[in-house]
């Protein structure tokens, strides 16, 4: 298969009770700043009662390995204490960041698609649905040819009838004679 490059990492913190908590990240045990161009935050509600933060890392190099880990306290308390997760080691190689199965030459094209389920569910609802599209057309099609013979076979086709023919000499209208006294 061929090469490829790593493009983020991510790491999730959860916490298991509080509603409205205060995040923050930590890097070699130095607050990781918002502004910083390597990271991402995301904050995400999965549930009730459930707040989470995703921290990702959109640039990945040996400069950003270290210890990552999550903070956090009640956002209505300024003065509360901050729960810490454990630290998470991190290590970024310029091995790790190139992943080339061994032995691998660089042109080489993979010899088999794997789909994820997903994929694959999807795929086949979309084959169903267009042969299920395709006999529906068949059948509007055939429905309309059949009509179309039907009503020829019930209309006969039509007589022509010519205009009635008068004879002058046959039929007279009677006269009308006007009697004076």
């Amino acid at each position: 298969t061929a090469g490829a490059e790593l493009a983020a990492a991510r790491m999730n913190c959860h916490i298991s009770r509080g509603t409205f908590p205060l995040f923050s990240w930590l890097f070699n045990n130095s607050v990781l700043p918002s502004e910083d161009r390597h990271v991402e935050f995301v904050l995400s509600q999965p549930g009730p009662g459930d707040p989470s933060q995703t921290l990702i890392l959109t640039e990945l190099s040996p400069k950003h390995s270290g210890y990552y880990q999550c903070s956090a306290r009640d956002s209505y308390d300024p003065s509360g204490s901050w729960v810490q997760s454990a630290a998470v080691l991190v290590h970024i190689t310029d091995q790790i960041r190139y992943l080339k199965p061994q032995g691998a030459s660089p042109t080489e094209t993979p010899q088999q698609v794997l789909l994820s389920p997903f994929e694959s569910i999807s795929l086949l609802f979309c084959c169903f649905f267009l042969l299920m599209l395709g006999v529906a057309v068949l059948c509007v099609c055939k429905m309309f040819h059949q009509d179309s013979t039907n009503i020829s076979s019930l209309n006969p086709p039509s007589l022509h009838l010519s205009e009635p023919e008068s004879h002058a000499g046959a039929l007279q209208a009677p006269a009308l004679s006007a009697v004076q006294n």
